[in-house]
């Protein structure tokens, strides 16, 4: 034969040294544009406070989690914050908020990137005695029937989260299904 032969040793360190080759710049690729999210749960305690006062206070925490965050990891690419509120041992959350780093250099307002829970106060604090939210009116009792729903309260639980319905309209169906 007049074609040279190559020791299978060395074909089998090509052959490897090719493959690693082809992945280390894959795999640095993948580390390199991986995109990080730090998720963050703040818990507040709402006793005594308005409803103002406690939304007030959620975003300023959830701002400067954001901005501490973003600042101490300069790999991190998006922040989410839950902020829940707090009463007798009760939980509910009170706003939530998704920001990427380029949205929040953009625009470093929490408000435009926080998705709000208007009934957090309602029902951690279903009293009304603290604070200054609004006035309550007893209304003739009515029964609420929803179709196809054996709780009526599930169904209303996902109209307060799909935005179908606000604070008000929520607090007199409770009312119609109590």
């Amino acid at each position: 034969m007049d074609g040279k032969f190559i020791p299978l040793g060395s074909l089998a360190q090509q052959l490897a040294l090719s493959a690693a080759l082809l992945v280390l710049p894959a795999t640095m690729g993948a580390d390199s544009v991986q995109a990080e999210t730090d998720y963050q749960v703040i818990e507040i305690a709402i006793a005594g406070r308005s409803q103002s006062d406690m939304v007030r206070q959620a975003e300023a925490l959830a701002r400067a989690e954001v901005m501490s965050q973003f600042s101490a990891n300069p790999q991190l690419t998006e922040v989410h914050i839950d902020v829940l509120g707090q009463r007798h041992g009760q939980v509910a959350p009170i706003l939530s908020t998704r920001v990427s780093r380029q949205q929040w250099q953009t625009t470093p307002q929490i408000e435009s990137w926080t998705q709000y829970y208007g009934v957090a106060y309602a029902l951690l604090n279903p009293s009304g005695s603290q604070g200054s939210g609004p006035e309550l009116v007893a209304a003739a009792p009515t029964r609420l029937q929803v179709a196809g729903q054996e709780d009526p309260s599930v169904a209303l639980d996902q109209m307060v989260r799909d935005g179908r319905i606000d604070y008000d309209e929520y607090l007199e169906l409770v009312d119609a299904v109590d």
